[in-house]
């Protein structure tokens, strides 16, 4: 950091840390790092969140690394935390629809970076009319 050397050790970094109370946020970290003029819209910073989760395990069920669509659903949940309302990273894809979704990875990809560039098997199962299915 060019403030100096700031660590927890010395009872400073992003933290102050005063002895007669709570760390708190170090008053001059935003003049090191100012927040953007231009902020992401509420729902980017969601679907960024969300889609890159789901993209990422439409990669593991095509990869084999996973061996069902359920296995994969429950795994998000109860794995890493996945929203539970929406059941799971798979069926997140097939409520939206498999060709929603590719387009809006497309969108985040064209602003967020290549990251967000729809997994080849779901570019597979939208040309098939197909979606997320055990059976």
């Amino acid at each position: 950091m060019s403030m100096g050397a700031r660590a927890r050790k010395n009872g400073k970094g992003f933290y102050d840390y005063p002895e007669d109370g709570d760390k708190h946020l170090w008053p001059e970290l935003i003049n090191l790092y100012p927040p953007k003029s231009e902020q992401p819209s509420q729902q980017d910073l969601v679907d960024r969140l969300m889609f890159i989760q789901a993209n990422e395990s439409a990669k593991c069920y095509e990869e084999n690394v996973v061996r069902s669509v359920a296995d994969t659903n429950i795994g998000s949940i109860f794995g890493w935390g996945f929203a539970p309302h929406h059941g799971g990273t798979l069926q997140f894809i097939n409520a939206m629809g498999v060709n929603e979704f590719i387009k809006r990875s497309c969108e985040l990809a064209a602003t967020y970076g290549e990251r967000f560039e729809p997994a080849q098997i779901l570019l597979d199962m939208a040309a098939k009319g197909e979606a997320f299915s055990d059976d």
